[in-house]
């Protein structure tokens, strides 16, 4: 369910950049390989490291490509994910599956939209502050917006369905470790998962995100235990195979480091020209 979620996320980057870059065409399995690899790298890798691999694997493959349009391109895929979030969370609170959370002196609704607010930011800055002059071009990975209909029904669709597959993931999970897969674990989960993620310290929120779920999942404290540890470290495992088999078959290489090397160097010293500067200097 997590890879079909993470394939079908994909399907809707894919829509974003064929608006974005119309001469290019970018191939589904190219940047399918590139999300894959982007996501295995940000559950192990803190600060969301995998989005400047992303970046940098796309740049080199879609052709008339520029860091601060892909970076845009992520960003317009966030529109959904905070609207999703925001209603998940509602839901939630509806349900009073967040009562249980260790904070009981917290008005949740306050803390709701802090925690959209701060889920924004964070994936906001985590994708755009990557590279350095993003007045030029950044308006190309926004061009889907303008365009209603077909981001309804080509990208907002397709994360519609990815979220459907993470909860399904996680029902799934929980009854594989013994806790029960109510409506309310379930919304529990999707909700922990936003709020440790939310600002990426640690890599998919660990540590944070097991305290959340051993006080709040109803279930055997043993049992809740085994489950808040175990199933993160088996999607964890699960990443980065396909991160790895996505590496080998489509990239041709299995060296994470110079990868991340080269991705970051080239992001950290990449000077994209201000709109008075030709825009032939871009690297």
């Amino acid at each position: 369910m997590f890879l079909l979620q993470l394939l079908v996320r994909a399907r809707a980057w894919q829509n974003i950049s064929r608006v974005a870059f119309p001469g290019a065409d970018p191939g589904y399995k190219v940047l399918a390989a590139t999300y894959l690899v982007g996501a295995g790298a940000n559950a192990i890798i803190p600060a969301k490291a995998g989005e400047a691999i992303k970046l940098f694997l796309a740049r080199h493959e879609i052709k008339g490509s520029s860091y601060p349009a892909l970076a845009s391109t992520l960003v317009s895929m966030t529109l959904f994910d905070v609207s999703a979030g925001l209603i998940i969370l509602a839901l939630a609170l509806q349900l009073g599956v967040l009562e249980s959370l260790p904070f009981p002196q917290l008005d949740w609704y306050w803390l709701l939209a802090a925690t959209v607010f701060l889920s924004f930011i964070g994936m906001m800055c985590s994708r755009l502050q990557v590279v350095k002059g993003l007045a030029v071009k950044i308006k190309q990975g926004f061009e889907v917006l303008r365009q209603p209909l077909f981001y309804l029904r080509s990208v907002a669709s397709w994360q519609a369905l990815g979220l459907l597959f993470q909860t399904l993931g996680f029902a799934l999970l929980l009854n594989a470790f013994g806790v029960e897969s109510t409506a309310a674990n379930v919304f529990l989960a999707l909700s922990v998962t936003m709020i440790s993620t939310a600002i990426p310290f640690a890599p998919g929120g660990a540590g944070t995100q097991q305290a959340l779920l051993i006080a709040t999942l109803a279930g055997a404290p043993s049992t809740v235990l085994t489950y808040a540890v175990s199933a993160q470290v088996a999607v964890t495992a699960a990443a980065v195979l396909w991160a790895a088999l996505s590496m080998g078959l489509v990239f041709k290489t299995l060296d994470w480091k110079s990868l991340r090397s080269k991705a970051k160097n080239d992001l950290e010293y990449l000077e994209v020209p201000t709109p008075l500067q030709s825009s032939n200097s871009v690297a």
